[in-house]
């Protein structure tokens, strides 16, 4: 169960070499084969603990449990766009789903995905990860928990997946605690748009050069269209997921015409400009394909 997880997690967390969740050893097993990483202490957490593993929605929010394989929740996304029509949060299930599911499909190779999972992928905390950006830009809160004594209650702690990341490859997570699920705000039926985006140097199969996720509300005005909220997170632009937070400042409020991300791409320039020799190199392309990007999420709520 997983109290007894938690009691684990209490007992080894501060112990020498500390206790390793694996779930689909993509990165640990590089770590350890590789880097010559040292783990003492690792565990698989058994599926019978449905908090880490279940996959549903509720009236508000997408649940996915951090240790669910990534093909699952490809699945499961699929079955959401593919919901009844009679499900009255069927247009609300399809486009929360929908951006996962793209992303998704680009996802490393379908054997990675059959085995790794949400929760170890935000915990990594690559700088370029796929998924991280679009779950920061979709408002995604993580779920941690914990178990401070062995006659006690779980304790739950609430976090933005946007203020989870503090580091290169560092995050707001105690060692005795474990990412439980990841809860997803459904997206609105209408005005509000998510979308993701990736670059890498091939299709399928690869490391991405930037990814990125947007999310923006609009609400009708006298003569236009008013951009009411936006999100717009970043991989590969920093040495940790980043929101353009200048970036967002510059839109909100404004109204959704080409002008305003004409001016908005400007400011991601000002707000993202990285020095020539930046760790991975490529500083200009990488700030060319970030306005791109940009420049494509308005195309995509155009249509």
């Amino acid at each position: 169960c997983l109290e007894e997880l938690l009691d684990l997690f209490r007992e080894f967390a501060n112990d020498s070499g500390g206790i390793k969740m694996v779930v689909g050893n993509t990165e640990v097993g590089i770590e350890t084969k590789f880097k010559h990483a040292v783990y003492p202490r690792m565990i698989h957490p058994s599926e019978s603990i449905h908090s880490l593993y279940d996959i549903f929605s509720t009236e508000s929010n997408f649940h996915i449990g951090a240790c669910s394989s990534l093909s699952m929740l490809q699945h499961k996304c699929h079955e959401f766009m593919t919901s009844s029509s009679s499900d009255p949060l069927s247009s609300q299930k399809t486009r929360t789903a929908k951006p996962m599911h793209d992303m998704l499909r680009w996802f490393a190779s379908t054997q990675i995905r059959n085995v790794a999972c949400l929760g170890g992928n935000l915990a990594t905390a690559s700088p370029i990860s796929d998924m991280n950006p679009l779950m920061a830009a979709m408002g995604a809160i993580l779920v941690l928990a914990s178990r401070p004594s062995a006659d006690g209650a779980i304790k739950r702690r609430h976090i933005p997946v946007s203020d989870f990341f503090v580091g290169y490859r560092k995050v707001e997570k105690l060692e005795h605690e474990v990412i439980e699920r990841v809860d997803v705000p459904l997206v609105k039926p209408q005005f509000e748009y998510v979308a993701p985006f990736k670059q890498a140097r091939r299709r399928e199969d690869d490391i991405s050069i930037v990814t990125s996720g947007m999310r923006m509300t609009v609400t009708p005005a006298e003569e236009n269209w008013v951009i009411s909220d936006i999100s717009i997170a970043f991989g590969g632009m920093a040495p940790k997921t980043v929101l353009a937070r200048s970036t967002m400042a510059s839109i909100c409020g404004k109204p959704f015409t080409a002008d305003t991300f004409m001016h908005a791409r400007t400011e991601l320039q000002n707000e993202f400009r990285m020095p020539d020799d930046v760790p991975g190199g490529q500083a200009e392309y990488r700030l060319t394909l970030a306005c791109s990007f940009l420049h494509k999420f308005f195309l995509h709520c155009l249509a």
